[in-house]
């Protein structure tokens, strides 16, 4: 059985530390909870495609060939400051135009998979380190990787749940909109931007090293 209790500190570690994700789960619960829920449900169907992929002996595959993380990064990177210019040629809307209810539309579905499988934290996670929390000796390695696996998703949902319910019970007030509608999405893109940053530039640390 895998180190449930260490796993889970790690695993809430790597969470809470701000993202992509992170930023535009923000940005989508303002607009609306539909929006919010279709991100987070890309996000996570991004996370089960990583954690098969893990699971099936991706940290081989990239122990083996090393480049193939470096193009992933690469990838995620562009697309990242891609989202992040984006968000700063977004124009500010004033808190009572900004849609409450609105459908949850296929673009955040499929946006919040692609910030996931394309950002280096969940692949670097989910390769190297479940690795860490299983016994190799007791029951099934590839049954303990998976219940890892449901574990890391049940505490994701638990926090994105209470970033989307913070914005939602907080969204009306006017301090609060003032800063969503004139400085959440510069804010946002310039932390996506620089999440996008850290990733080269730690890309090519390692490659000097």
């Amino acid at each position: 059985m895998p180190n449930i209790v260490s796993f889970l500190a790690a695993a809430t570690l790597v969470i809470i530390v701000p993202g992509p994700a992170t930023f535009y789960v923000l940005g989508a619960a303002y607009r609306s909870l539909a929006g919010a829920v279709a991100s987070v449900a890309g996000i996570i169907a991004g996370d089960v495609v990583l954690i098969l992929l893990a699971g099936l002996g991706f940290a081989a595959v990239v122990s083996q060939w090393p480049m193939t993380l470096s193009v992933i990064k690469a990838v995620g990177s562009v697309y990242v400051v891609y989202l992040g210019i984006d968000l700063l040629r977004t124009r500010p809307v004033a808190g009572e135009d900004v849609p409450k209810t609105q459908a949850a539309s296929p673009g955040g579905f499929v946006q919040g998979f692609l910030i996931t499988v394309t950002n280096p934290k969940p692949i670097i996670f989910f390769a190297t380190f479940f690795p860490m929390f299983i016994d190799r000796d007791a029951g099934s390695w590839g049954a303990s990787f998976l219940l890892l696996g449901v574990w890391f998703e049940i505490v994701n949902l638990l926090y994105f749940a209470v970033i989307t319910m913070v914005v939602i019970q907080l969204r009306g007030r006017s301090v609060f909109d003032r800063f969503m509608t004139n400085s959440l999405a510069k804010a946002s893109g310039i932390g996506l931007i620089a999440c996008g940053a850290l990733i080269v530039l730690s890309e090519t640390l390692s490659g000097w090293s």
